[in-house]
């Protein structure tokens, strides 16, 4: 685990043993699966100065918003969406079961699902 990774994992414990969730979560994009029934959303948690931002996706139902942390991938570290600070990270449906996820080349993985709420995540980074 890199020294990153343990910091966020360390602020995300002390936050859930206080009861509170300090961060912020800034939606990004929302892309609605072929078939209307899931939505998957992209979006930027900040948890305050002493953490980075991170880019999140989530698979939640359509009309829902994402509770806390993303369910498919948290990322960060690496190339920036223009006009915010989380990681470039597109979600696009190539199914009604299948999403496709790009990534920026030089962003850190700390966390990744290959399969949420019945869908099939492929991931890819961008060259």
């Amino acid at each position: 685990m890199t020294t990153r990774a343990a910091m966020i994992a360390v602020a995300a414990l002390t936050v859930s043993a206080c009861g509170g969730d300090i961060c912020n979560n800034r939606i990004a994009d929302q892309v609605v699966s072929p078939d209307g029934t899931l939505q998957a959303v992209t979006f930027e948690r900040d948890c305050g100065a002493t953490t980075d931002y991170s880019t999140h996706i989530s698979i939640v139902a359509l009309g829902n918003s994402p509770l806390s942390t993303g369910n498919a991938l948290i990322v960060s570290g690496g190339t920036s969406r223009e006009n915010w600070h989380g990681v470039e990270a597109t979600a696009r449906w190539s199914g009604p079961n299948a999403l496709d996820v790009t990534l920026a080349a030089d962003s850190e993985i700390f966390f990744e699902q290959h399969s949420v709420e019945g869908v099939e995540i492929t991931y890819r980074r961008m060259p």
